[in-house]
């Protein structure tokens, strides 16, 4: 058991768990997070040249644009955006870390009128994000 990050306590529960990845969540503060944790070479490696095609065989700027209309990546994360409701406004600042294509970022912008950032060590992702 790792302590968390956030608030250095050793309390996690499992939330999901498969042959490559265990992801706890800290019963402290709620932070969510892999365990164990790669180190800083593998996440860097894995996530800026290796996610996309990896996980979804995308290796280019057009095969990103055209995923993202064939899986209705739009839609789907259309339907988080009320649970914000309560909490932004104009006057708002998101940050996303692990921001990928940037889809809930503009749909939350569009929604709220609020300024929005990401984080996305994906070159790719971006790439498609910043477009």
């Amino acid at each position: 058991m790792q302590e968390c990050n956030l608030c250095g306590q050793s309390d996690e529960r499992q939330v999901y768990r498969d042959e490559n990845l265990r992801v706890v969540m800290c019963r402290a503060c709620s932070l969510v997070y892999l365990s164990p944790r790669p180190g800083e070479a593998e996440y860097e490696n894995h996530y800026r040249r290796q996610y996309q095609a990896s996980r979804h065989q995308i290796y280019d700027y057009d095969q990103a644009i055209s995923r993202l209309g064939t899986k209705r990546s739009e839609e789907k994360k259309r339907k988080y955006l009320g649970e914000f409701a309560s909490i932004l406004d104009v006057r708002s600042r998101v940050l996303e870390v692990g921001a990928g294509w940037g889809t809930l970022l503009s749909l939350i912008r569009d929604r709220y009128g609020c300024e929005v950032s990401g984080i996305e060590p994906s070159e790719l992702a971006y790439e498609v994000a910043e477009k």
